[in-house]
């Protein structure tokens, strides 16, 4: 029993980083959000709010790309002009300008946790996630073209959400970024008929997160660890938690390869760890 809460209170307390590493709400929505002029597929303004916005068209594009973000991520944070990349619509807009006939969208369909802590170390939220999740990717399969393939991008706390969603999911590719775990002990264990991918940056604080389940706390084994069998994303240029779309990161460019089916650019080797 000791051991069970020293291992609970460690799970705990690695979840519990400086504010900087999570987002900072604003006092409010924008009247006009930059992302009011796009394709808004869902919008829900009760409470913390949801959102869910296409940049492109998902019924016509010849590949279609859902991110999935994590804690701290509401109708106040899904969007900073300042920081774009760091954020929802930004990661959206980042993706859509390099991978060519693609429709990006930005899935804030569910509530993730509000800060890095409790609620983010067990996977309630999750499984509420992924319920609106598997809803959603059924949605998008049927009204995609047949010969569209689809790619899910999940980050942090997302990666929890769209673990729980997996098996099944109608998905050519899962890619699990600067992840705290996806609840199974291996890519296979995801059950999607295609590729899964991973990526946790050599800066990124998610890789300090204890990879251990208790019941209902902690996430499990790491995604971009070897034994995990995923597939590597590169992670040059990235830096921190909030630093795979941005502008000059190897990440972005290679999720855009995935998506765009130019694999064959890729030299990362497959699988592999980028920080063991």
């Amino acid at each position: 029993m000791r051991l069970l809460a020293l291992l609970s209170a460690l799970l705990v307390s690695a979840f519990v980083v400086p504010s900087a590493a999570t987002p900072a709400a604003s006092a409010s929505v924008p009247i006009r959000p930059r992302w009011a002029s796009q394709r808004i597929l869902e919008l829900d303004r009760t409470g913390s709010g949801e959102v869910v916005v296409a940049l492109g068209d998902p019924g016509t594009a010849h590949h279609v790309a859902v991110i999935v973000p994590g804690v701290g991520i509401n109708l106040t944070t899904f969007d900073d002009p300042e920081n774009p990349a760091r954020r929802p619509y930004g990661m959206a807009l980042s993706l859509s300008h390099v991978a060519p006939d693609t429709a990006v969208i930005a899935w804030l369909g569910y509530r993730p946790p509000e800060g890095v802590g409790l609620a983010a170390a067990t996977g309630a939220r999750a499984r509420e996630g992924a319920t609106a999740l598997r809803r959603f990717m059924g949605q998008v399969r049927r009204q995609a073209r047949p010969d569209a393939n689809i790619a899910l991008v999940c980050h942090s706390y997302g990666t929890v959400a769209c673990g729980d969603a997996a098996p099944g999911l109608p998905v050519d590719d899962l890619m699990l970024l600067g992840s705290p775990g996806a609840r199974v002990p291996s890519a296979a264990a995801l059950r999607i008929p295609g590729q899964v991918w991973a990526a946790t940056a050599a800066t990124d604080w998610i890789r300090w997160v204890p990879h251990v389940r208790i019941g209902d706390l902690g996430h499990g084994p790491d995604p971009s660890a070897r034994a995990f069998g995923a597939r590597a994303l590169p992670t040059t240029g990235v830096s921190g938690h909030d630093g795979y779309f941005a502008g000059n990161s190897s990440t972005l460019t290679a999720i855009a390869a995935v998506i765009t089916r130019r694999v064959g650019n890729l030299s990362t080797p497959s699988p592999v760890s980028r920080h063991t």
